[in-house]
């Protein structure tokens, strides 16, 4: 199982993940996920085939923190911008926890 992280620090932040861990987790290319922004973390989650997305994106669509996205076409999960300032996530380095379904990224301590 691998996992690789490439973090780019510049003007706009980008984090890409890829390897076998992501795809052995469930995120699979073009795979739907939920984004949860919190002070000093992301979850990202998986979405279920038979969610509802018309409701869920009603559901978001005033809540900045929260978003919706897919796993790109090459198996890469992309992330950049307030996603990562907004999280702390830019200042210091990353601890990535992947378990099936669900990945959480937030600063090592």
């Amino acid at each position: 199982m691998s996992l690789h992280v490439l973090f780019r620090h510049t003007d706009m932040p980008e984090l890409t993940l890829s390897g076998s861990a992501l795809s052995d987790a469930g995120f699979g290319s073009d795979s739907l996920f939920h984004i949860s922004q919190h002070s000093d973390e992301i979850i990202i989650s998986l979405l279920a085939p038979e969610t509802d997305l018309a409701n869920l994106i009603h559901e978001i669509e005033n809540k900045p923190e929260q978003g919706i996205d897919n796993v790109r076409e090459n198996g890469e999960l992309y992330i950049a911008g307030d996603w990562l300032t907004d999280s702390q996530l830019i200042e210091q380095p990353i601890n990535v926890e992947i378990t099936t379904g669900k990945i959480i990224l937030k600063p090592k301590q």
